[in-house]
C-alpha cells in the first residue's frame, strides 16, 4: 500500500526541480520565509501549501507553485521580464505535464486540470518575475 502524505508530495516536487536542467533551486513553505539571498542561482521553484481536502476515496492537496527568475545586470527591464515569464511559464508547463501525463507520482495520483499560471512582474523584495499557479493533486484516501 502506498502512503500519500504532504512530505511525499514535497519530496517528489523537489525531485522534479533537482532533475530539471533549468531549475537551480527548490524551496517550500511560506514564501516570506524563503531565503532569497541564500543563493544567486536562478530559476527558482517554490511551493506553498494551501489546503488538504479529505473525502471518500480521495484526498486533494492544494499548492501554490512559483517559478521565478531574477534580472541580470546586462538585461533591460522589459527584455528580462519577457524572457523570465516565458521561461518560467515553460517550467510550469513541464511540471504539469510531468504530473498529469508522465506518471511522475504513479498511476494513482491525479493533477486536477485545467491548471492556470499567472504571470507576475517585480514581485517580492528582489524584483522577481515569473509565474505562479495553484496545482491540486488528488491521491487515494481510505477513511
Amino acid at each position: 500500500m502506498n502512503i500519500y502524505t504532504y512530505a511525499t508530495i514535497i519530496d517528489k516536487l523537489e525531485q522534479f526541480a533537482t532533475a530539471h536542467q533549468m531549475i537551480k533551486r527548490f524551496t517550500h513553505g511560506q514564501i516570506a520565509q524563503a531565503d532569497l539571498e541564500k543563493e544567486g542561482e536562478w530559476a527558482w521553484m517554490h511551493v506553498v501549501p494551501n489546503s488538504i481536502t479529505y473525502s471518500r476515496g480521495a484526498s486533494v492537496y492544494s499548492f501554490d507553485v512559483f517559478f521565478a527568475d531574477l534580472p541580470r545586470v546586462k538585461d533591460t527591464k522589459t527584455d528580462y521580464q519577457k524572457f523570465a515569464i516565458s521561461d518560467c511559464s515553460q517550467l510550469f508547463a513541464d511540471l504539469v505535464s510531468q504530473i498529469a501525463i508522465d506518471g511522475f507520482f504513479g498511476d494513482q495520483w491525479v493533477v486536477q486540470l485545467p491548471v492556470t499560471a499567472n504571470p507576475f512582474i517585480e514581485e517580492f523584495t528582489h524584483v522577481l518575475s515569473g509565474v505562479q499557479g495553484t496545482i491540486n493533486i488528488e491521491v487515494p484516501f481510505d477513511m
